[in-house]
Protein backbone atom coordinates (compact mmCIF):
# COMPACT_ATOMS: atom_id res chain seq x y z
CA UNK A 1 0.00 0.00 0.00
CA UNK A 2 1.49 3.19 -1.18
CA UNK A 3 1.44 6.43 1.53
CA UNK A 4 -0.19 9.35 -0.09
CA UNK A 5 1.34 12.53 1.22
CA UNK A 6 -0.85 15.83 1.98
CA UNK A 7 -0.27 18.70 1.13
CA UNK A 8 -0.31 21.59 3.39
CA UNK A 9 -2.81 24.73 2.80
CA UNK A 10 -2.43 28.00 4.53
CA UNK A 11 -4.72 30.52 5.00
CA UNK A 12 -4.47 34.28 6.80
CA UNK A 13 -6.77 35.32 9.70
CA UNK A 14 -7.21 39.13 9.57
CA UNK A 15 -8.86 40.66 12.55
CA UNK A 16 -9.71 44.15 13.19
CA UNK A 17 -10.42 44.92 16.85
CA UNK A 18 -11.04 48.17 18.71
CA UNK A 19 -8.05 49.49 20.34
CA UNK A 20 -10.61 50.98 23.68
CA UNK A 21 -12.85 47.62 24.22
CA UNK A 22 -10.52 45.50 22.47
CA UNK A 23 -13.74 44.05 20.76
CA UNK A 24 -12.94 42.28 17.29
CA UNK A 25 -15.32 44.45 14.98
CA UNK A 26 -14.49 42.84 11.69
CA UNK A 27 -12.98 39.67 10.53
CA UNK A 28 -11.47 37.92 7.16
CA UNK A 29 -10.28 34.52 6.33
CA UNK A 30 -8.57 33.94 2.99
CA UNK A 31 -6.34 31.65 0.86
CA UNK A 32 -2.80 32.11 1.37
CA UNK A 33 -2.58 33.91 -2.13
CA UNK A 34 -5.22 36.87 -1.62
CA UNK A 35 -3.26 39.94 -0.93
CA UNK A 36 -3.54 42.03 2.25
CA UNK A 37 -4.86 45.22 0.19
CA UNK A 38 -7.47 42.79 -1.40
CA UNK A 39 -7.96 41.53 2.78
CA UNK A 40 -7.89 44.82 3.89
CA UNK A 41 -10.98 46.08 1.14
CA UNK A 42 -13.07 43.20 2.83
CA UNK A 43 -12.57 44.14 6.45
CA UNK A 44 -13.82 48.00 6.02
CA UNK A 45 -16.86 46.21 3.64
CA UNK A 46 -17.64 44.59 6.99
CA UNK A 47 -16.51 47.93 9.62
CA UNK A 48 -19.55 50.47 9.95
CA UNK A 49 -17.25 52.98 12.46
CA UNK A 50 -14.91 55.07 11.61
CA UNK A 51 -11.46 53.82 11.49
CA UNK A 52 -8.48 56.07 13.17
CA UNK A 53 -5.40 54.16 12.08
CA UNK A 54 -4.40 51.43 10.31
Amino acid sequence: MALIKKRRVWCKLYLVRDINTHEIIAVELSAANVTDGEALSNLFKQSYRKINEI
